[in-house]
């Protein structure tokens, strides 16, 4: 069989981020991530759910994805299955997807060049395409931090697009 593997990146070589300029990716560990779906999901959570471009300052929260379906960040452990009682179906997601979190003056630059985004334009749902990949995006702690999770599988991916933004918002400031 042929060896092919050198044809690409090992994968991991941005690690657990990087800084370019103003801009600083990192990644973030949460305990949990928790996806419920249920027709009144989100009058039956107990904890904030966050749209676009609320900025979060709960450690527990719950990202709105649709009007069935959220992220809970951080939550108390749960059994996985369907609950009767609430109608609502539970999956762990922790291993799903991976998080990091954008900051600096030239962040929301680099998000604005990854997907058609506003500040004056809210949304329920943090669901975006970002550079081609699903992601959700949304704001945490700070007007200019934003967190991103996404598919672990699409974790180099993403990195490599946010090193090249980064890149590119700081060469575009240094002019």
């Amino acid at each position: 069989m042929r060896d092919d593997r050198n044809k690409w990146a090992a994968s991991g070589t941005l690690g657990d981020g990087f800084e370019i300029g103003d801009v600083v990716v990192s990644r973030v560990r949460v305990s949990r991530q928790l996806l419920v779906s249920g027709p009144r999901v989100r009058t039956q959570i107990d904890v904030p759910t966050v749209g676009w471009p609320e900025i979060c300052e709960a450690t527990t929260y719950a990202l709105s994805l649709r009007r069935d379906r959220v992220l809970v960040v951080n939550g108390d452990p749960v059994e996985d299955g369907w609950d009767d009682a609430t109608s609502q179906a539970r999956s762990d997601a922790s291993d799903l997807y991976s998080v990091f979190d954008l900051s600096g003056r030239d962040a929301f630059n680099v998000v604005k060049r990854g997907t058609e985004i506003s500040m004056e334009s809210p949304s329920r749902s943090v669901l975006r395409r970002f550079f081609g990949l699903q992601v959700m995006l949304y704001r945490v702690q700070a007007e200019d931090r934003f967190r991103l999770h996404v598919a672990r599988a699409s974790e180099d991916a993403l990195l490599g697009y946010l090193e090249s933004a980064a890149g590119s918002a700081w060469a575009a400031r240094s002019r």
